[in-house]
């Protein structure tokens, strides 16, 4: 009934750049308009934090089914129940011309091990981050009082169509879009793909939450989100301002239109380039709701 595409998480919150803190401790926000007699809120997910997680903030939920409609960031209802999958153009062979002998020896060991799997040669430096990031968030970091593997966004997805809103999502194409970030964007070249992967690969091997990547999800978990709302960054152009920018030539409609609930990865909230920043500046009040 819905697709979010890869399903998978990719903040580069390793990239983001030192600022002022900017952190009201919430991922609820509220956004309203003088003139506009509807009130919309803003909610950033995590999409692979449990998402029971999401079911314990209580004034999200309710926020959520008493509005009219709920924007993702992709959805797409398939009545067979399939789900669109990246398309696998790697192999061992290239692996091996991008790594040099320490880093294959790395690698390979880990394919072979408990965690790993032949076919993460068929996954490019990009998707294999992805896949491993999730692999860490949810097998070793996020795992207590955890029934599924399901992403925060797809259960959003189920409460707001038990609740009879209407779902739509910002893209209609999201793979095209991410994989033209992977070409583009700084942060996410085959060099510093490879890079974190072998970084996740030996997290995972030794269940090690220890770090700065795990720190963001449980920071996440806290409230405690520095929003950078003074920052722009060149890193992630495409992934994250692209997307941005895209999404926001629809939004201000669908405000205007009846009350929205829009749930989109966190990162996309944050920096002066986020969604938040980019109301404002278009005459909205966006303020934070106390959780």
């Amino acid at each position: 009934m819905k697709n979010i595409v890869a399903g998978i998480a990719i903040f580069l919150f390793w990239f983001l750049p030192a600022s002022a803190q900017n952190n009201p401790h919430t991922l609820l926000w509220e956004v309203s308009k003088k003139g506009q007699t509807n009130k919309s809120y803003l909610f950033g997910t995590f999409h692979e934090v449990n998402p029971d997680f999401f079911d314990s903030i209580k004034i999200a939920n309710e926020y959520l089914i008493k509005s009219k409609l709920l924007l993702v960031e992709a959805y797409e209802p398939n009545i067979n129940g399939e789900r669109k999958t990246p398309i696998y153009t790697w192999n061992k062979a290239k692996w091996d011309s991008l790594l040099n002998t320490t880093q294959q020896e790395k690698f390979d060991a880990y394919i072979k091990s408990m965690y790993g799997d032949e076919e993460m040669y068929k996954s490019s430096p990009q998707l294999l981050t992805f896949l491993l990031l999730r692999n860490y968030f949810q097998g070793i970091c996020d795992t207590v009082n955890r029934k599924s593997f399901e992403v925060m966004d797809n259960r959003i997805i189920d409460i707001a169509l038990k609740s009879k809103l209407e779902v739509k999502g910002l893209e209609m194409n999201q793979i095209n879009m991410i994989n033209t970030s992977f070409k583009t964007d700084i942060a996410l070249s085959d060099t510093s793909s490879t890079n974190m992967i072998l970084k996740l690969m030996d997290y995972i091997s030794t269940a090690n939450t220890r770090t700065e990547i795990a720190k963001v999800l449980f920071d996440y978990k806290k409230f405690d989100v520095d929003y950078h709302f003074q920052v722009i960054s060149d890193s992630t152009e495409q992934f994250l301002t692209a997307r941005n920018n895209n999404w926001m030539k629809a939004i201000p409609d669908y405000l205007t239109a009846k009350p929205c609930f829009i749930a989109v990865g966190f990162r996309h909230l944050t920096l002066k380039n986020g969604l938040i920043q980019q109301l404002r500046k278009l005459g909205y009040t966006v303020e934070p709701v106390k959780i």
